[in-house]
């Protein structure tokens, strides 16, 4: 708790607007009593509320990037666990909400498989990381958050990595571009039910403007992220304008997304219902992994 403060009042330091600077809050550290009832509309609406809340997606920005700004020193490749250890800082920073507590496992789990030159099975570890989190505080099973982060992933890892193989080119960029809408699109989907079911609404025009906003909130948390952590106080003016911006961007996307007409459609799910989605779901996802060839291993006598 006493970490989490401090990293609050640290970013209130960044010279900014106030709208952009309750952004960066919720989003960097989870401080989110500063965004208006307006702004959360706007982004329950248009698709982006799961950016005003450090969840997986913002612990594996800073894992990535911490990663990539250490790999120019060989020490650092593989031996070494700073990246994981840069990751609970900033979950601890956080607050140690669920969704973000489940990311940073996996990516110990990952830099630990790095480390050791390990095999690393995305769906081990994500059941590996709800086990330990269920022991741990069994009441997370009942918080949203660690329902949507759970399904969201779990969709990911189980259809997203398969159709981004299978859609993949010859060209890199097509293929980071495609990556981002198929990875949107699966978790989106898979996680709507829960959402029409909890929220009463299922964003339609998210699956558009989502790979933009995520690169945006990219800017917005490794920025926030290095200002918490890191002693570059003097460069103030420099993060204020930077993560300021991007914030900024982002709600503007968030508004005229939620202003278009068809945006989003209100609608709540009954729980049966929902249950039954994600049954279909489950046993979707069964048949087209028992239809996959078997590969054929040759034995030599």
């Amino acid at each position: 708790a006493g970490l989490h403060r401090r990293a609050v009042e640290r970013l209130s330091r960044l010279p900014m607007s106030a709208g952009a600077a309750a952004v960066v809050e919720a989003m960097a550290a989870g401080e989110r009593r500063g965004v208006t009832p307006e702004l959360r509309t706007a982004y329950s609406r248009s698709g982006l509320s799961h950016l005003l809340a450090v969840s997986g997606l913002h612990t594996g920005i800073v894992f990535a990037l911490v990663n990539l700004a250490l790999w120019w020193l060989p020490l650092f490749r593989r031996e070494n666990l700073l990246a994981a250890v840069a990751v609970w800082l900033f979950v601890a920073a956080a607050g140690f909400p669920p969704s973000a507590v489940r990311a940073a496992a996996m990516c110990t789990v990952l830099q630990a498989a790095l480390a050791s030159a390990s095999e690393y099975v995305g769906l081990n570890a994500l059941a590996a990381a709800g086990f330990g989190m269920l022991v741990w505080n069994p009441n997370w099973l009942g918080d949203i958050s660690f329902q949507l982060s759970f399904v969201a992933v779990a969709a990911i890892l189980a259809w997203g990595v398969p159709l981004c193989r299978r859609c993949r080119t010859r060209w890199k960029g097509v293929n980071v571009v495609v990556d981002a809408y198929l990875i949107g699109f699966v978790a989106t989907a898979a996680t709507a039910p829960l959402v029409s079911h909890t929220f009463g609404v299922v964003p339609l025009a998210g699956l558009v403007v989502n790979p933009l906003a995520i690169a945006l909130a990219g800017v917005v948390v490794f920025g926030g992220a290095l200002w918490m952590l890191a002693p570059v106080g003097f460069l103030a003016p420099a993060f204020g304008f930077v993560t300021g911006s991007a914030a900024e961007g982002i709600s503007a996307l968030a508004r005229l997304t939620a202003s278009l007409p068809g945006g989003a459609a209100d609608y709540t799910l009954g729980g049966w219902p929902t249950a039954a989605v994600y049954a279909v779901f489950a046993l979707a996802t069964l048949a087209a992994w028992s239809g996959e060839p078997k590969k054929n291993v040759s034995l030599r006598t």
